[in-house]
């Protein structure tokens, strides 16, 4: 449960095994990729001068990138292709692939062959269903017109008429029946669309044609599609013609549909197997770019887990010329941070990622984040019945893949243990006794016991801070900062001197006053933090500071006792908040015993329990993440790392993902 220790590694090996290598690395998959070319130029990257590694030396001075994204392209569109060909979704299988190294033209070679028969077929499935979608759509055209006993080609060759056939909207059409009197055209109703459109024969006299197509334009009249002028004969014969296309065009699509199941039945595995080597010859060329490369060497590099060590010098002993070095995160640059966190604080790691990511060199949070978290929800919305459903919704919403349910899931198990603390069930308190006590009832203890422990998870946070600013060896901020060993003293006499001058406890007055005395000594360090940090590390107490200083020190301590006091009130909130869910209920229960209980007071009773679940759930959610954020994390934590991202990951942010 904290961060995990990385290291970089530095690997030098020949271009003959490239894909070999990038195969195993994505395997491996535990490595954060890092461009290669980058850490060279920084002078990270280096190797051992020596007669052995003299061809390696040489390759420095010739470097060149991946280039990759030509054949990239190449790649997915042929996997987009083998995909197209089957209804459901072939998987990147990669532990399926036996061989080391992939022969890239001989893939391509396979895949095109493999593409050309089945398109063969599905160019011919796709003339037959175009010619068949023509002819459908020509009968129907047609059947408008069956009732006409003339061959088409007559009507066609009026000499003083003209004719349009389309559909109008029911709106369209009532207004063009409106204007039948003004038109100087025949109007006939031959019937309607699928669409539920009226379809219209319009007969118009060839010197008012253009007068009727104004008309006709502004009434949105659409043309009927499907007719054609190669077609003689009647209506009906033709109409007769094209159905017997359209059978012929059926059993033709039967016959080459049933052929195509087979073939894609009998070439699944292959499809499969090209389709897993497409792919990973697109991951290969995502941590190929990652890589720089001379004439005869690959140089690659990446943060790895220090526990990793062993398994990959295992795999250094696979290229017998490979040479793989490990430095530390202090000789190798910023490192990622790598969260490590059993299953119970996993889910919590997304709300700390919402602040930011920790920093190499400090604590994790997420394990105090997520006990906090729990605690401080349970204990504003304590009840069984309540916290059984919103235990069965985070379920469910973590079975569909959203981390966030794993949050609410664990919240809800918060929220049944403090019910039954409470002896609340569904809001309803006389079903079983209350283990603590019920919050309506004993306001004082539960709002005080609130703010005590909200000490403590305050006193926590400052020993979290102190921690992490001393393992960074910042001395201005973990001895002499408000939120370092001086302020985290002055906030603990503070107290106790605070508890003694209100007799909470028994303190002698002369203690009191010393405690006085000792806070003001300890503000004036705080004041002059930076200062007696050049007095340790430069032996000089004034070393590059200036009159601003001291004005701008005075308004930061005073902020610093304005934030004691309200970080150590907020938590008040706490046990506010269970007043709130236990008045909440009350309020419901009045409503549902005015309406005189019964049916509707049993409904008004299950419309609050959902009204309390949902907005004061939601309310109390928000509430836990404001102490987080602001009362705790602003004592300890900075959160300005970078996240540790595994090869899959990255791969899956590339531009076409797998």
């Amino acid at each position: 449960m904290a961060v995990e220790n990385v290291v970089m590694m530095n690997v030098v090996g020949k271009l003959t095994t490239v894909n070999s290598f990038a195969r195993d690395i994505f395997l491996f998959n535990d490595i954060q990729l890092v461009d290669a070319m980058g850490e060279i130029d920084s002078g990270r990257f280096t190797l051992p001068v020596t007669e052995k590694n003299l061809d390696q030396l040489l390759g420095f001075a010739n470097l060149v990138p991946a280039s990759t994204a030509a054949r990239q392209k190449i790649f997915e569109q042929k996997l987009v292709k083998v995909q197209s060909f089957y209804k459901e979704k072939l998987k990147f299988d990669p532990q399926s692939l036996q061989a080391d190294e992939f022969d890239t033209d001989k893939i391509l070679a396979e895949t095109d062959d493999f593409i050309d028969k089945l398109e063969k077929e599905s160019n011919q499935l796709t003339f037959y269903k175009k010619e068949l979608a023509q002819a459908e759509q020509s009968i129907t055209a047609y059947s408008y017109l069956k009732d006409i006993q003339v061959p088409i080609q007559e009507v066609e060759n009026m000499k003083y008429f003209s004719y349009e056939i389309g559909s109008l909207t029911p709106d369209n059409s009532q207004r063009f029946k409106n204007i039948y009197p003004s038109i100087t055209s025949v109007v006939f109703h031959i019937g309607d669309t699928d669409t539920g459109e009226e379809v219209f024969l319009v007969v118009t006299e060839k010197d008012f044609q253009v007068e009727t197509e104004r008309v006709l334009k502004a009434l949105n009249f659409k043309p009927i599609e499907g007719y054609d002028s190669a077609f003689t004969g009647t209506p009906q014969s033709i109409i007769d013609a094209l159905s017997a296309k359209k059978k012929s065009y059926e059993g033709q699509i039967e016959v080459l549909e049933a052929a195509q199941n087979v073939h894609l039945k009998n070439t699944k595995e292959q499809a499969q197997r090209l389709y897993n080597e497409l792919s990973m010859l697109i991951t290969l060329n995502v941590i190929k770019t990652y890589m720089a490369f001379s004439d005869k060497n690959f140089y690659f590099s990446g943060w790895v887990p220090k526990k990793s060590i062993p398994e990959l010098k295992k795999l250094d002993a696979k290229y017998p010329d490979m040479i793989m070095m490990f430095e530390s995160p202090e000789t190798a640059g910023k490192p990622p941070t790598k969260l490590q966190n059993n299953w119970l604080f996993r889910p919590f790691e997304q709300l700390v990622k919402m602040y930011g990511v920790p920093n190499y060199n400090e604590l994790d949070p997420t394990p105090f984040l997520s006990l906090t978290y729990m605690f401080c929800f349970g204990y504003m919305f304590g009840d069984v019945g309540q916290g059984i459903v919103l235990l069965l919704g985070g379920l469910l919403v973590e079975k569909k893949g959203m981390a966030l349910g794993g949050v609410v899931a664990r919240m809800a198990c918060a929220s049944i243990v403090f019910g039954f603390i409470y002896g609340s069930i569904f809001g309803m308190e006389d079903i079983i006794p209350a283990l603590w006590l019920r919050p309506m009832e004993d306001t004082n203890t539960l709002l005080i016991t609130a703010v005590v422990l909200g000490v403590g998870m305050l006193i926590v946070a400052y020993v979290f801070g102190i921690i992490n600013k001393l393992r960074q060896h910042n001395i201005d901020q973990g001895w002499f900062g408000k939120n370092g060993i001086s302020g985290f003293v002055l906030y603990l006499l503070i107290l106790v001197t605070a508890l003694g001058a209100m007799n909470y406890i028994s303190e002698p007055a002369s203690l009191v006053t010393a405690g006085i005395y000792i806070c003001v000594g300890i503000t004036l360090i705080i004041y002059l933090q930076e200062p007696m940090t050049n007095l340790v590390e430069h032996y000089k107490f004034t070393h590059g500071i200036n009159g601003e200083y001291y004005v701008s020190s005075f308004f930061e301590v005073f902020e610093m006792f304005l934030s004691m006091l309200s970080n150590t009130l907020s938590f008040i909130r706490v046990g506010a908040f269970a007043l709130t869910h236990a008045g909440m209920f009350m309020a419901f229960d009045t409503i549902a015993e005015m309406c005189g209980g019964g049916v509707a007071g049993v409904i008004i009773l299950i419309i609050g329990n959902i009204f309390i679940i949902c907005l004061e759930g939601l309310i109390d959610f928000i509430q836990c993440l404001r102490l987080e954020f602001y009362e705790l994390f602003g004592k300890y934590y900075e959160g300005n790392g970078t996240e540790f991202i595994p090869v899959s990951q990255k791969v899956k942010e590339a531009e076409y993902a797998l």
